[in-house]
């Protein structure tokens, strides 16, 4: 998804010092975490606008509207609005409530959203974490990148160690992507006020929080609800694993690859890939190809892709995945001329 972060993160761990090489990386990403994510428990409550909008494309429909009222992990109000999906819901203990405007929740505004709120969706903070685990880091260096596994996730990222702040990161495994900036204060806390992802070359898609207030007395109508949404009438996204996913199509998953002309005719692709709860993919972006030329054609094949209705307790789901193809094809035959 986000190249350049692999670029350096491979550039910058073959010049890793042995002492930058022994942090102990999870302790490293939980303080960093801590420093700047705005919904951790026993986190201050807030107020928090923002608007996204594609950068490098103003016109485009990537773009939308985003509200949250928090204050804790099981009581909190958001409001999403963009040109083809719009959401209300309140979360307040065991009841939610929600309203939806389309029949999809994108994966490229859900996952600004998401690493807007927490810069490392599904992190599990360690029981006991040892604050000192970045003083082994030059705090004279701009930024340290690095690839670790967290759990089953292969992800890539960059800290800044003066001020132990995370300002990218890339869950190779899933897809989540996040290139933070602008940070500021909130309470005790430097929140990133501008967030950016590029799901492929020449996109830019930029979240900029306009407002970040505390809380202070929450207005309680806010978070009433009367009654809760039934699962069936939320709209959940499943990320699923390739070997799943390939066995809820109802279409072929074997790929005939279209002659090239020229570079590798052996290697792979991968792709991220989102579809709806009926099972229409919506969403296929690029995970990197052996041969840049088989991208924009693997993608085509694959977008025509129909799945099984994917379910959760009865309920039906979205799901993501990262797919992988292995690569053998054919150079284009030349016409001959006398």
């Amino acid at each position: 998804m986000k190249l350049s972060i692999a670029v350096i993160v491979i550039a910058l761990a073959i010049h890793a010092t042995a002492q930058e090489r022994n942090s102990d990386w999870t302790d490293v990403i939980a303080v960093a975490i801590q420093h700047s994510a705005l919904t951790l428990p026993g986190s201050k409550p807030f107020h928090l606008k923002a608007e996204i909008i594609e950068s490098t494309n103003p016109d485009s429909g990537y773009k939308g509207k985003f509200e949250e009222y928090w204050v804790s992990p099981e009581k909190w109000r958001r409001t999403i609005e963009s040109p083809e999906f719009s959401q209300t819901k309140v979360v307040n203990g065991d009841k939610v409530f929600e309203h939806d405007t389309g029949d999809y929740f994108p994966w490229w505004l859900n996952n600004l959203i998401t690493v807007m709120l927490d810069p490392w969706p599904g992190f599990v903070m360690p029981d006991h974490i040892n604050k000192q685990a970045g003083s082994k880091l030059n705090p004279q260096i701009s930024s340290v990148c690095t690839r670790t596994k967290i759990g089953n996730d292969q992800w890539a990222f960059c800290i800044e160690p003066r001020r132990m702040l995370l300002t990218n990161a890339f869950d190779i495994s899933g897809g989540f992507v996040g290139d933070f900036k602008n940070f500021a204060d909130f309470g005790r806390k430097q929140v990133a006020r501008q967030i950016n992802m590029d799901p492929e070359p020449g996109t830019t898609i930029q979240a900029t929080i306009t407002q970040l207030t505390e809380l202070r007395e929450p207005d309680e109508t806010l978070f009433a609800i009367e009654k809760s949404t039934p699962p069936e009438g939320r709209i959940n996204s499943l990320r699923i694993s390739e070997e799943t996913l390939r066995g809820l199509s109802l279409t072929s998953t074997e790929i005939e690859w279209p002659a090239v002309e020229g570079g590798l005719l052996t290697g792979g692709c991968a792709l991220y890939v989102s579809a709806d709860r009926s099972g229409h993919m919506r969403e296929v972006w690029p995970g990197g190809c052996d041969n840049n030329e088989l991208v924009t054609p693997l993608r085509e094949i694959v977008r025509k892709w129909r799945l099984k209705t994917a379910t959760v307790n009865g309920a039906p789901v979205q799901v993501e995945a990262r797919l992988t193809f292995p690569v053998k094809t054919t150079l284009k035959s030349k016409s001959k001329t006398d």
